[in-house]
């Protein structure tokens, strides 16, 4: 995938949603107040559990969050209004945040709306949550309940979030709320200053009903197009992955680098299984760390002993078979019967070697996976199923619009 679909967070710091994280690191959330325009109402967000006060020094000591209740499972939110010079409580709820929102905005009438979660901006159904001036839910939306498929899975992206926003805030008559949402690139693989600030769109949100739509339909349908082009080049190459790790998988040279034997090895159990809960421990072999008969047996006794103490998957793989067996065989006759019970082993062997193989590994409780090193490996029905079950089989995509192998692609424009 192209090395600019990520952009990195402090790329994005001029983003107020994003302003909590940087270098893609997430400090500890902190309670936080918002205050309507015109100071008649403010909002007060405290994360989960118990005030980090080396974190929030200063929050700590803010007589707005002092003594406020917190909840162990979630976010709570508070709504107060400015009656006589003092805070008088409208409503207050647990949020349906885990950690914290990001970010908060609150109207002149009353009305609240959250964004995003702390740790994963873009993530999750409660990426706009918007409350009326009770605190009754109006709308709580994922991205993809208010963007197509393919402007999310064109949107810019770091580590743990999507980038997606600009400063959300109510209009001036808090009958809607403003999105500012980013604009796509539409070459993803474009190289982007570290200062470089996207540009964003506007959505209104109507506050009583939660209905979208955009608040210029000219800026709108240009951002839509950038997004297509940006999608179709990433879908482009989604599938292309896919269909590479859906391909057989050739050995390498003999006498290839041991990285591209070890790569290999990887290729190798990804396409007999779909994936396992057991730790892996490997010894794969290139021509030349198989001569070294001491290196070969060490990597053996340490596979053989941790598979002992914990069922584990372990992959032995080398070019020539016959040398790495006779290795393995030395190994096992250490071993006592059933000494490997519950574990998986994917064993590299000649089909003159495959049922002396299964027999000695099975003997000692493994269920015994061989495959010819001088063939190619195609994947397992189950993992061909694994690759493709979280893409819907109608548009062979996810529900934020990556494409998996049977994915459409669209021509770019």
């Amino acid at each position: 995938m192209t090395a600019a679909r990520r952009w990195t967070l402090a790329a994005c710091l001029g983003l107020a949603s994003l302003g909590a994280a940087r270098a893609d690191s997430w400090l500890p959330a902190c309670p936080k107040a918002y205050l309507a325009p015109s100071g008649a109402y403010r909002f007060i967000v405290m994360p989960r559990g118990p005030l980090d006060t080396l974190s929030c020094t200063r929050a700590a000591d803010q007589p707005e969050f002092v003594g406020r209740l917190t909840s162990l499972h979630r976010a709570t939110g508070t709504l107060e209004r400015q009656t006589g010079g003092r805070w008088v409580p409208v409503w207050a709820h647990e949020l349906s945040n885990e950690v914290s929102p990001v970010q908060a905005a609150v109207s002149d009438t009353g009305r609240v709306a959250t964004f995003d979660n702390w740790h994963g901006v873009g993530w999750g159904d409660d990426v706009v949550v918007l409350f009326d001036t009770q605190g009754r839910l109006v709308r709580q939306m994922g991205l993809a309940d208010f963007l197509p498929r393919t402007y999310v899975h064109a949107l810019p992206q770091s580590v743990s979030s999507i980038l997606w926003g600009g400063e959300h805030a109510f209009t001036a008559d808090g009958q809607s709320l403003q999105l500012q949402v980013v604009v796509p690139d539409a070459d993803p693989s474009r190289p982007r200053p570290g200062d470089e600030r996207p540009p964003l769109v506007t959505l209104l949100v109507e506050a009583d009903t939660g209905r979208v739509a955009p608040q210029a339909p000219v800026a709108w349908a240009q951002a839509l197009a950038q997004a297509r082009q940006a999608d179709a080049v990433l879908c482009a190459e989604e599938v292309a992955w896919f269909q590479r790790e859906l391909a057989p998988r050739l050995p390498p040279s003999p006498r290839a680098s041991q990285a591209d034997w070890t790569q290999y090895g990887y290729d190798v159990i990804k396409r007999l299984r779909p994936g396992s809960e057991l730790p892996l421990e490997t010894c794969v072999f290139n021509a030349q760390t198989l001569a070294d008969r001491h290196q070969v047996e060490a990597c053996l006794r340490a596979a053989f002993k941790a598979a002992r103490e914990t069922p584990s998957e372990v992959l032995l793989i080398a070019p020539d078979p016959a040398v790495l067996w006779p290795a393995a065989q030395r190994v096992l006759a250490t071993l006592p019967a059933a000494a490997l019970q519950g574990s998986r082993l994917y064993v590299a062997a000649s089909s003159a070697q495959q049922a002396s193989v299964t027999r000695a590994l099975s003997a000692r409780g493994a269920e015994v996976v061989v495959f010819d090193p001088g063939q190619a490996v195609s994947p397992t029905a189950s993992a061909q199923d694994a690759l493709r079950a979280r893409f819907d089989a109608g548009e062979g995509r996810d529900a934020m619009g990556n494409c998996g192998p049977d994915a459409r692609v669209d021509p770019v424009q």
